[in-house]
């Protein structure tokens, strides 16, 4: 991105439709907030993600296997004088036409002050996605260990599974026959 503000802690996709998405955090209104761009041919304008007053930092992008896009940042926020991160989420089902609402995903116990930071996530191929991310709450808020949780996330997928065709060799004029065989390897019905 081409501004005099600063932008760091990027993050690129490819998504399966041949975009590449490029989100990172940028200072350009005071606060951090996410923004992200498109590359398809040219890059599109900058898209702001968030809005907040607190800063939103080191975001992290993502595909699921239905074709969804996600992001994932953490969030420095206020408590009293000080800020504690904690990690948000949003989800696009429309390669960024539209997207929900922000999502806390880490939450503090009452009273400790935890710093949640870092996420990444990827979909596997056991139809879970993985988040991870940086955290000091064991020990109450001592040393830093890495954490992560899985979300299994139901697929569509109809796929073809084999085709035989019949004959191998045929005279013009004659018929081909084929068979397809076709199944369905999500989680719907």
């Amino acid at each position: 991105a081409n501004s005099s503000a600063s932008e760091l802690q990027e993050s690129v996709l490819e998504a399966d439709n041949g975009t590449i998405w490029a989100i990172y955090s940028s200072d350009k209104f005071g606060d951090f907030d996410i923004y992200y761009k498109t590359f398809s041919g040219t890059w599109s304008a900058d898209a702001r993600l968030t809005a907040q007053s607190d800063d939103d930092r080191q975001a992290w992008i993502m595909q699921d296997l239905n074709g969804t896009i996600w992001a994932f940042w953490a969030r420095c926020v206020k408590a009293g004088s000080a800020c504690q991160d904690d990690v948000f989420y949003r989800v696009s089902y429309n390669l960024g036409s539209s997207w929900s609402s922000e999502t806390q995903y880490t939450i503090d116990p009452q009273g400790i002050e935890i710093f949640d930071s870092e996420p990444a996530a990827f979909n596997a191929r056991d139809k879970k996605i993985y988040l991870f991310w940086t955290t000091n709450i064991t020990g109450d808020g001592g040393e830093f260990d890495i954490y992560y949780s899985t979300t299994p996330i139901p697929i569509h997928d109809a796929g073809l599974l084999s085709t035989v065709a019949y004959p191998v060799s045929i005279l013009k004029g004659k018929k081909v026959f084929v068979n397809a065989t076709v199944g369905n390897l999500g989680d719907y019905s």
